[in-house]
């Protein structure tokens, strides 16, 4: 209905707050042993496939993850976030598309939308300008447009400006909004980007 989407797009994307989270999702049996967390300090090729490999054991955009999971994640992005490179928001974005692998945000910016989680993207379509969208089931996408500006080194400020609902591609209505918010980057690779926002979110590049 007209309604249930209208709430999509009223809170998408978590800037505000959204319910609490609905019970766990099964997951697939945890591949990496817990007690990497006592092994003190991982290098960095360690750190990535460990957080890559935490991403793949939780639930959809990390909706439902334990408690323990999330320390998990926890500790492996403090860990890769050493080994950042230099400056990492002048990190060169335009034409990529990242797609959501976890995050710490409640409500829409992790996909969810009552009892649904929905697949979670970024895209930079220029220097300034980007889309976040989640889409769910291939038929309903809620796309956010935003701006960005870097502030320094690490730290990068979003605008957001407009909010758009598509059903089965053919978009029914945009509306202006008002929202902004600044995204530290802990760590950033041709394939990973990590920030706080200042929940913890994990992205991975689609490759061309």
């Amino acid at each position: 209905t007209m309604m249930s989407i209208t709430f999509l797009c009223l809170f998408f994307f978590g800037q505000l707050r959204g319910c609490e989270g609905f019970a766990r999702i099964c997951r697939r049996p945890f591949s990496i042993h817990r007690s990497f967390r006592t092994q003190g300090t991982l290098d960095a090729i360690e750190c990535k496939e460990t957080l890559l490999g935490l991403c793949e054991t939780v639930p959809r955009n990390g909706v439902g993850a334990s408690d323990e999971a999330k320390k998990d994640i926890e500790f492996a992005v403090d860990n890769l976030a050493k080994s950042c490179p230099p400056k990492p928001a002048y990190n060169d974005l335009v034409g990529s598309t990242y797609d959501l692998l976890y995050c710490t945000a409640p409500g829409g910016s992790s996909g969810k939308v009552g009892p649904f989680v929905g697949k979670v993207t970024q895209q930079f379509t220029n220097e300034k300008d980007f889309i976040n969208a989640v889409e769910l089931f291939g038929v309903v996408k809620v796309s956010l447009f935003a701006e960005r500006s870097i502030l320094d080194d690490t730290r990068i400020r979003v605008k957001f400006k407009q909010t758009a609902v598509s059903l089965f591609g053919n978009e029914l209505f945009r509306k202006d909004i008002n929202g902004s918010g600044v995204w530290e980057q802990r760590y950033v690779d041709d394939e990973l980007r990590v920030m706080n926002t200042p929940s913890i979110f994990v992205l991975k590049r689609r490759l061309a």
